[in-house]
């Protein structure tokens, strides 16, 4: 569950963009004018900035592909070295880089998914999207494509850990040395772990332990006991630096695939409002995890806490975006029937002052206007 400050695209939208915008108009069509190609026919600069921008698509966990970036770079570089413009098929150059940098922008604003598909509320419902072809060109004629580009992420700052994160991952899953059979269990107190060597090299990599940390010796892995330590409190796990089978497990994950979740947790902030222009508070439900934030405070003064979500009504995990209109601070809470049949009465039975000690009152009704009554003999059979 994350609550946000519901508002529109466009209207927190960023100086830049709105400065672009009101140089468009709002018009979509494209200008009369080629965009992308000098009056020698061939790619501007601002053709050669799209295309650099679409072949690094992959770093906001997109795919160059959709974008047609290898086949567009090659059209531009083949007609960058003719001696003649005739070599580029002018009007389709236009047409295609055009499409391909609206679905860019698109995607990298929007997602990939719609993921309303997924069941996934509509996060935008109601705002108005930013008009793409419009920012498109007021970007390429200003010379300021690669910044209109930037605005367009959201500007979460786990977003921006999240590419640098999986630019670190790209690296190490390409990194052979790295594969290794599946983890053993740990070893006896005393004894040396028979994959110590591998283990110790992929802590290192994955910067749970320094890149000088001194190898595994025998009888003393205090070094790896470290490194799993804080492997495991990256990863949610009890922190004990013992290779339990959930340690293995989320050692075991090939890298390839933390690529892939990286990816899919860049898409699903695309699907998010814009929550930086505002404080928001964000819930972990399968975590029991709370997040707050305030733009305007540093990340370090973020607030985080466990919290109790009590049970879903199905298995799913339930998402809901809604804005926070007002907040009870010591809400009057009714103890459900299990717990005063199955831990007050019994407590009770042993100690008569155990209300008084918990700061809980026996009352007469269920509204929170209910008045108390003493604890006696008669006040406990009706509870039981």
């Amino acid at each position: 569950m994350t609550v946000w400050p519901a508002r529109g695209c466009l209207r927190s939208a960023p100086l830049l963009l709105r400065g672009l915008l009101a140089l468009a108009g709002s018009a979509r069509a494209a200008p009369a004018d080629p965009v992308w190609l000098d009056a020698r026919g061939q790619p501007n600069a601002s053709a050669l900035d799209a295309l650099r921008l679409l072949a690094d698509a992959g770093a906001d966990g997109l795919a160059p592909r959709d974008y047609r970036a290898a086949e567009l770079g090659a059209q531009a570089a083949a007609a960058a070295a003719a001696p003649s413009a005739a070599v580029l098929p002018q009007p389709a150059f236009e047409r295609d880089l055009s499409a391909a940098m609206r679905r860019y922008l698109h995607d990298l604003h929007l997602g990939r998914i719609d993921p309303r598909a997924l069941g996934f509320p509509a996060a935008r419902s109601g705002a108005a999207a930013p008009d793409f072809a419009a920012l498109l060109y007021a970007g390429a004629a200003a010379g300021r494509l690669p910044e209109a580009v930037a605005e367009l992420r959201p500007r979460l700052s786990q977003y921006a850990k999240l590419r640098e994160a999986l630019a670190r991952y790209r690296v190490l899953a390409a990194d052979a040395s790295l594969v290794h059979p599946p983890f053993a269990a740990a070893a006896k107190r005393g004894e040396t772990y028979r994959d110590g060597a591998a283990l110790h090299r992929l802590l290192v990599a994955l910067g749970d332990l320094p890149a000088d940390a001194p190898s595994p010796t025998a009888g003393d892995d205090a070094t790896l006991a470290a490194g799993v330590s804080r492997f495991q409190n990256r990863h949610g796990l009890a922190v004990d630096g013992v290779l339990g089978r959930a340690t293995r497990v989320a050692l075991n994950v090939p890298l390839a695939y933390r690529v892939q979740q990286l990816e899919s947790a860049l898409e699903r902030l695309r699907w998010l409002p814009d929550l930086s222009v505002r404080p928001f508070i964000g819930i972990n439900i399968p975590m029991f995890r709370l997040w707050a934030s305030d733009p305007a405070t540093p990340d370090s003064a973020t607030i985080s806490m466990k919290v109790v979500v009590g049970r879903a009504r199905k298995t799913e995990t339930p998402v809901l975006f809604e804005e926070m209109r007002y907040l009870v601070f010591r809400p009057y809470w009714n103890v459900p029937r299990s717990i005063v049949r199955n831990e007050i009465l019994p407590a009770l039975s042993n100690n008569p002052g155990y209300l008084q000690r918990n700061d809980m009152e026996i009352v007469r009704g269920a509204g929170d206007d209910a008045k108390a009554v003493i604890v006696s003999d008669d006040n406990l059979a009706a509870l039981r």
